[in-house]
């Protein structure tokens, strides 16, 4: 069965639905990269705290096994 009404929209009508999608995208994009930073933030974080543990952890397995 065909279809009589068109699928395609006005180029005006094109132009403020995509620039509406562009705002909403850079919202979302926006949202997405602090989500990515905070993340790379905590982990930098855990690294840090982490790296001094790590070499008194092997200082001390390194003298275990050597004696």
């Amino acid at each position: 069965m065909a279809h009589d009404e068109s699928t395609s929209a006005s180029p005006a009508r094109h132009a403020a639905e995509s620039s509406g999608l562009d705002a909403e995208f850079e919202a979302r994009w926006a949202t997405w990269r602090a989500r990515g930073d905070a993340h790379e933030r905590a982990v930098r974080r855990r690294l840090l705290m982490l790296a001094p543990v790590a070499a008194i952890a092997a200082a001390v397995l390194y003298t275990l096994v050597l004696r």
